[in-house]
């Protein structure tokens, strides 16, 4: 192996930051310190080196980790990747193989560090022959050795401090004196026993309080104490406590009436207004939890939740009322707002028969978004909230004169800090209009009005609010949500940073921050909870590393409603606590780290750190930039991806006057490296905010970059003006001219389809792009397509049946007369999918593309031709059978439908009767080849599920017909036999012997044909990895091996063989179901000192050109063999219509020679292959699919074709 190779196997994917987070920010001019720790055993090199690639990945949360080998005289590069199953040994010995590999070339320290993709002052090291001498460790942030003395760090000390060191230099002991007994790497010990029992210190948060309350129970305490005192305000109305308990019991005596009680959920549908808190108390006083339902939501997501949650009753306000008709599956009570005053006050013996709810009942249901889409309703119960509740109480200390704002979202977790702890002490809540929750100066209004002494806000509105607002009686702004960026307070407020998931109730750390932090932690372990920070092998991790977040503790939600799978998996046995209340974990989720002193540094999912051209950012610490610039009123910063490659960062700005960019970006690059300074910066009225108060990134508008020269010129109209907007980001252009040369500009052909995806509405497709090249030319083009669209013939009583549709329908005849050529599969259904449901969703997805039930006609003159069906009867009927009965069935369910005045398709859905008493349910559907082809069968499916799930199928807009009837106009017109001539000359230019594969085998005429699918055995990572950094697909890498093989087959070095593809670079047909393939050359030529990014690049090019060129029939290249990539394929497990389904495709296949179709997987790519067995032995076609994978590897890891060509032949 080579330098190249090894370097393109060991370094070709980018290599995660594994420089443990710096423990400080701010300081600048650090020096070169030492740290050192007696150790007793003296590990080999190889093992050494082992050993600081695990700790690495121990710091940054990783299962890799790189950095440079000193080895006396210069640095080499090594890079591991480990799994937590494999022994310590194993991974020494990769290590070790790594090292001996690489030592055998020579490095120059810049060529090594490129390699590792690290930027100066953030590169680790490691010696293996003592210490690095000190002028060799500028630009390094670590370095570890093994000296006489013991283990040596040496580091940055503006980055790190000595404390920080010490804890990593006791880890790194203790994985070097585990790591020859752990029998896997999961078993070695990664934290010293004086490190756990600092973390332990961290958890020790018990604070008592009284666990037999409930919060009902308490408001009522207050409002025997406190009647007069105000305990709700909403804009002109007030409420005391005496007149919000005696709502609330109206309400729990309608409730209790309606035969609910503890256990059951009530649904509040309701804006905000006083009655967010009325009605939840008068919920929760009958005995039940409510379930708020924010009407920010879509009607769909809320009866969802209503029907999960089994709610009988919904309180609704009445302008709400008309929008529970969307909720078509309740059949309950619904209670009016309106009503509730004049419901009857219970006496006092009733109100003591209602049962009020007791510590481990349910307190409430909010639904967070699901990973799967699905919303999942997390279970709060009265102790969660009573242990919440008197944090607060304890923390910020409220008493019966406070006031405090109701600012957050009824649907989010943030309202219960907005309204219980306030309830318990007799404090007065403050409802915050939704339309002043963004308007500062209202908002300010309000808080001093009503003399607000804490205000719980999300992190940027509290952030802005805090540097602009002054409200004297103010003391807490509490925020959360999100990350707070560090600003300099200007007023005296104290901004308590807060975080916790709404699985562990509202907030499980706080922090408070009086002063600037480079970096604000967001606090320590909240009463009676424990914090843990947990790797990838359930281990805790020492301070300073990076874990998943767990918590643990009496504020802990009961689970999901419904969800028991969900449950376990995020609800887990706490190992490191036995105590009862601490016995379940939950897992958030969030990477975060404890620092020294036991506050906790949130990290999230690692969204925050991006690489831009090559360097890692951390966009807080933009933003806290932008915001330091003097115009800047608010901001928000993000990472962008730009079109034409990598990644920028944005920045939003609000400010009074038009902010000068170029005085917004000299004054960040005074302050910052360049790559931090935004390459886009945007200036909004405002920065959009969701109804939770968190940055809405997705109504921000998108960035442009501008990079063009071109002298601008305006488009004239929509349609220009469309196209210069698609250029622009298909480019990644800020601005474009109307005269704009789309390929002088840098377009290329993966730019045309960014373009094409950019303009779908314009329906454009490869021709006019490349014929039109400027946003005016393609208007021009686009002006005269549409003008011929209107001269065409409008209506047609029949269709063109062309020269591919002929060659299935004949071919399917040849099998036998009328039977046909079949796409057919069985859907093996969910359980739980309701068969009624799916057969309507078949049906609406028929109708919504009619020409699949087209048939075939004979004319006066004998030529059959397409008509439209009668769509009657599409709507399968549920057969219920046996199992015995089925599988006598199964073998005859194809039908012959290969004939004139036929519908060509069959959909049967069987629920089959098991022996043991269960249902299997089962979806079959056939279509025949003429009527339709592979993608098609996608949108089927996905059109089918999306109906399923309620969405109304589009009808097409063009729809196969409209095909056939432009091939009809086409076929036979002077353009269409130029086509035909080009195509003849491009082939011809490569090879003459176009089609052929030479196989070992002499048929003669006969074909006796074999059909097989196998996987190809090929990294995926890798081709990936050249795919991303050559620019080219899938595709034109599989299509360059299989040009290869075929030139070496034939005794040449180019080649041509027919392939086909869908047909669908015309938008228009994008939705289209029906036989849209058409036919191209695929060309290929090669030399030996060709590399393979070119040979790549020239072959993806050649397939665009010829896709300009395409033809509807295949007599560009004589059908002898054929090639296709057909992209991702239907997996065999997937969710649809309702859960998880298993999809069981039937082969069926004609006499062929050598067809050999490509489709990728999760896994790899399966090669489906057709070949006549009396040309080809099972050995060729072995070696074939053995070079062919060793082609595609070979092309991957950057060779050259000669030396691929070399290792085929060799064998």
């Amino acid at each position: 192996m080579d330098k190249q190779e090894w370097c393109t196997t060991h370094f070709g994917s980018e290599l995660p930051d594994c420089l443990p987070l710096p423990e400080l920010r701010e300081t600048v001019g650090g020096t070169w310190s030492r740290f050192s720790l007696p150790l007793d055993t003296r590990p080999e090199a190889a093992e050494l080196a082992a050993t600081v690639l695990y700790l690495l990945g121990v710091y940054g949360g990783l299962n890799e980790a790189g950095f440079l080998v000193w080895n006396g005289d210069g640095c080499q590069p090594l890079r591991q990747e480990w799994k937590p199953d494999m022994t310590p040994g194993q991974l020494t010995e990769l290590a070790k193989s790594q090292l001996q590999e690489g030592g055998a070339f020579s490095w120059d320290e810049g060529e090594a560090t490129e390699l590792l993709g690290v930027e100066a002052g953030r590169r680790v090291a490691v010696s293996l022959t003592g210490e690095i001498p000190p002028a060799q460790c500028e630009g390094l942030a670590l370095a570890f050795c093994l000296a006489p003395r013991g283990l040596v760090i040496s580091y940055d000390n503006s980055l790190y401090t000595e404390p920080f060191i010490r804890v990593m230099a006791l880890s790194w002991r203790e994985i070097i004196v585990s790591f020859s007994s752990a029998e896997t790497l999961a078993g070695v010990c990664i934290t010293a026993e004086e490190t756990r029992k600092v973390l332990d210190r961290f958890n020790e948060t018990v604070h008592a309080y009284d666990k037999a309350a409930t919060i009902i129970e308490q408001f009522c305490a207050r409002a025997a104490e406190y009647p007069d005192n105000m305990a709700v305000t909403y804009e002109e109305k007030a409420y005391t406590y005496a007149r919000t308990q005696d709502l609330a019991f109206r309400l729990a005596g309608y409730v209790s009436r309606q035969g609910l009680g503890r256990g059951d959920v009530v649904a509040v549908f309701i804006p905000r207004s006083e009655y967010m808190v009325i009605a939840s108390l008068g919920v929760m006083r009958a005995g039940c939890a409510y379930e708020p339902l924010d009407p920010n939501y879509p009607d769909e997501r809320l009866s969802f939740m209503v029907k999960d949650a089994g709610a009988r009753l919904i309180i609704v306000s009445d302008e709400l009322l008309p929008r529970l008709q969307n909720f078509t599956e309740f059949n309950g009570t619904v209670l009016r707002v309106s009503e509730i005053s004049s419901l009857p006050l219970p006496d006092a013996a009733a109100m003591a028969e209602i049962q009020a709810p007791k510590q481990d009942d349910l307190f409430m249901l909010i639904y967070t978004s699901g990973t799967t889409g699905v919303p999942k309703g997390v279970r709060l119960l009265q102790k969660n909230l009573m242990a919440y509740a008197a944090w607060y109480r304890r923390y910020f200390a409220p008493t019966e004169k406070y006031r405090v704002t109701c600012y957050n979202s009824y649907g989010f977790d943030g309202s219960l800090a907005d309204m219980y702890p306030a309830l318990t002490v007799g404090a007065g809540i403050v409802v915050i209009p939704e339309e002043k929750k963004l308007d500062l100066p209202a908002l300010a209004e309000i808080i001093n009005k009503h003399h607000v002494v804490v205000a719980d806000l999300p992190a940027q509105v509290g952030r802005q609010f805090a540097l602009t607002m002054d409200c004297p009686e103010l003391k807490y702004i509490v925020v959360g949500g999100e990350t707070l960026v560090p600003f300099k307070p200007v007023h005296p407020y104290i901004v308590a940073n807060e975080y916790g998931p709404t699985e562990a109730t509202v907030s499980i750390t706080c922090y408070n921050m009086t002063k600037y932090e480079p970096d604000i932690p967001i606090g320590t372990p909240m009463d009676n909870t424990a914090i843990y920070m947990v790797d990838n092998c359930g281990r805790r991790v020492p301070p300073g590393a990076l874990g998943e977040l767990w918590v643990a503790g009496i504020q802990v939600a009961g689970g999901y409603l419904n969800r028991p799978e969900k449950t376990k998996e995020a609800f887990v046995p706490n190992p490191f606590s036995q105590e009862r209340e601490y016995e379940t974990a939950y897992r958030t989720g969030d990477m975060a780290r404890y620092r020294l002193d036991g506050n906790i540094e949130f990290i999230g999912r690692r969204d925050g750190l991006v690489k831009i051209r090559g360097f890692r950012v951390e966009l807080a610490e933009v933003e806290g930039v932008v915001h330091d610039f003097p115009a800047v009123k608010n901001a928000a910063v993000v990472a962008c991806d730009n079109p034409a490659g990598g990644k920028f960062i944005a920045a939003y700005v609000v400010a009074d006057e038009p902010i000068d960019r170029q005085a917004l970006a000299a004054f960040i690059r005074e302050r910052k490296p360049p790559y931090m300074v935004p390459a886009a910066i945007v200036q909004l009225d405002a920065i959009p905010r969701n109804q939770n108060g968190k940055l809405d990134r997705r109504a921000l508008p998108k960035p442009e970059v501008y990079v063009t020269e071109t002298p601008y010129v305006a488009p004239r109209n929509e349609t220009e003006a469309a196209l210069a907007r698609g250029f622009a980001v298909a480019l990644g252009m800020e601005k474009v001219s109307a005269e704009e040369d789309f390929f002088a500009a840098g377009g290329d052909s993966l730019s045309v389809v960014r373009l094409l995806a950019e303009c779908r509405n314009l329906k454009l497709n490869f021709n006019l792009v490349y014929e039109g090249k400027t946003p005016i030319g393609i208007a021009n083009l686009l002006a005269q397509r549409e003008a011929q669209e209107q001269n065409r013939v409008v209506h047609r009583e029949t269709h063109f049946f062309g020269p591919l549709q002929e060659l299935h329908y004949e071919w399917g005849n040849d099998l036998e007369e009328g039977y046909g050529l079949h796409c057919d599969a069985h859907v093996y259904l969910a359980p739980e999918t309701d068969m009624e449901r799916l057969a309507l969703a078949i049906e609406k997805t028929l109708l919504a593309h009619p020409s699949v039930d087209a048939r075939l006609t004979a004319t006066a003159g004998g030529t059959l031709r397409w008509r439209p069906g009668d769509l009657q009867n599409l709507k399968p009927a549920v057969e219920t059978i046996t199992r015995q009965e089925y599988e006598e069935l199964k073998p005859h369910l194809r039908q012959s439908m290969n004939r004139p005045e036929t519908r060509m398709f069959v959909m049967r859905l069987f629920a089959i009767a098991e022996a043991d008493g269960t249902v299997m349910k089962e979806f079959y559907f056939d279509f025949l080849h003429p009527i339709i082809d592979g993608d098609s069968i996608n949108i089927f499916l996905e059109d089918v599920d999306a109906a399923y799930r309620g969405e109304e199928p589009a009808t097409e807009e063009y729809s196969i017909f409209d095909y056939y009837d432009r091939i009809e106009d086409t076929v036979e017109t002077p353009a269409y036999q130029k086509e035909q001539q080009w195509n003849a000359d491009f082939v011809r230019s490569f090879t003459a012997r176009a089609g052929e594969l030479t196989g070992d085998l002499d048929p003669g005429e006969e074909n006796v044909t074999k059909d097989m699918m196998v996987p190809l055995h090929v990294d995926l990572a890798k081709v990936d990895a050249f795919t991303r950094a050559n620019g080219v697909t899938d595709g034109s890498i599989l299509a360059a091996a299989f040009g290869l093989l075929q030139s070496l087959a034939n005794g040449e070095q180019a080649s041509a063989v027919l392939t086909i593809y869908n047909g669908r670079d015309d938008i228009r047909y994008e939705r289209t179901m029906g036989a849209i393939y058409r036919h191209y050359p695929l060309c290929t030529r090669w030399q030996a000192d060709l590399t393979a990014s070119r040979f790549v690049k020239e072959t993806q090019e050649n397939i665009l050109l010829c896709r300009r060129h395409a033809l509807y029939e295949g007599d560009c290249v004589p059908l002898i063999a054929a090639f296709s990539y057909q992209g991702e394929d239907i997996e065999d497990e997937f969710t649809f219509c309702g859960g998880p389904s298993r999809y069981e495709e039937i082969e069926d296949y004609e006499d062929e020679v050598f067809d050999f179709f490509l489709h990728r997987r999760n896994d790899d790519f399966y090669v489906n292959l057709t070949y006549n067995t009396l040309a080809y032995s099972e050995a060729f076609v072995d070696r074939f699919l053995k070079n062919y994978a060793a082609a595609i590897h070979g092309l991957a890891a950057g060779k050259t074709i000669g030396e691929i060509v070399k290792e085929i032949l060799r064998g």
